[in-house]
């Protein structure tokens, strides 16, 4: 069952992350288009239609957007954001007005310095967290995304607790990187799964703590015993309107990933789809180890243990 639908509107962005996946920079659909997309996924009934890109606010007919998919009833409407745009009080305003009831942030560092380094934009950083201030006056519905890296791995633990502690972010979402894009050209950034898994389990119990909701993307679940429930096992129940084709997002982790010699020894190799694809082209099969233990045959058996 579908309780998501995030409509691609394009993929210009006044960011430029070292470690987008992004090739296609230049191209965006009409808005004709985009209308037509939303006609065709209120049809499908989903909780939440989000608006992604690229940067879907910096469009001119954004509001128009966002008010066409209100007007239709649709009661969860969001944007995944850099945030940028929400730093201008009058355009906050006016998104909210449209009918907006939240979004997801993409917040990469604790500090300016750090965030601006990654996103090859300076002020990036303080115009995100103005943004997240601004909309945080109209809805308790932000969420962040974080793309870990051989640069934010370690300060995971201390970004996460700003998060909730300052802005109190409702669920954040740590993914490892697709490799693809500008990452092509900055394979530095791409850390082993074993550099950051302590520092990934640290940022987790932060969430714990704070009794919040967290997940992690891209990552396979043997670097997770104890912590199997911010696995990337979960269903996402989504579905992405690309450009010239849709995606169930569940079906497509599958198709990424690969099952090694090792993956059949492991304990959940049953539940588990494997390792991504791009993630051992590039850093190969070490520090992929089997977990031991009975096997275990379903996710819900993860669920309810963990």
């Amino acid at each position: 069952m579908i309780t998501k639908i995030e409509i691609v509107t394009g993929f210009s962005c006044n960011n430029n992350c070292k470690f987008c996946s992004v090739r296609r920079r230049n191209f965006d659909k009409k808005t004709e288009d985009i209308k037509k997309d939303i006609d065709r996924a209120i049809k499908e009934n989903p909780k939440e239609i989000n608006f992604t890109g690229g940067e879907p606010t910096i469009r001119k007919d954004i509001l128009e957007l966002i008010k066409y998919t209100n007007e239709r009833k649709m009661k969860e409407i969001r944007v995944t954001t850099n945030g940028r745009m929400f730093s201008y009080k009058d355009f906050t305003n006016k998104i909210v007005e449209a009918g907006l009831t939240g979004a997801i942030f993409s917040i990469h560092g604790h500090k300016a310095e750090l965030h601006d380094y990654l996103t090859n934009v300076k002020r990036s950083f303080d115009q995100a967290i103005k943004g997240l201030k601004n909309l945080r006056e109209f809805t308790e519905d932000i969420d962040v995304n974080t793309v870990i890296n051989s640069e934010n791995y370690k300060i995971l633990p201390e970004l996460v607790e700003m998060l909730i502690d300052k802005f109190n972010i409702r669920a954040i979402c740590l993914i490892f990187p697709t490799i693809d894009g500008n990452l092509l050209d900055n394979l530095n950034l791409v850390p082993s799964y074993s550099q950051v898994v302590d520092s990934l389990r640290k940022a987790i119990d932060v969430i714990k703590e704070r009794k919040k909701i967290g997940w992690t993307l891209n990552m396979p679940i043997c670097f997770f015993e104890g912590y199997e429930l911010y696995s990337s096992m979960g269903e996402l129940k989504t579905k992405m309107f690309w450009p010239d084709q849709e995606t169930n997002l569940d079906e497509k982790r599958k198709e990424d990933k690969v099952k090694l010699a090792v993956c059949s020894k492991c304990k959940y190799s049953l539940v588990c789809s494997g390792v991504p694809k791009d993630y051992i082209k590039i850093k190969g099969e070490k520090g992929i180890k089997p977990v031991e233990g009975s096997a275990v045959k379903e996710y819900d058996y993860i669920s309810s243990e963990g």
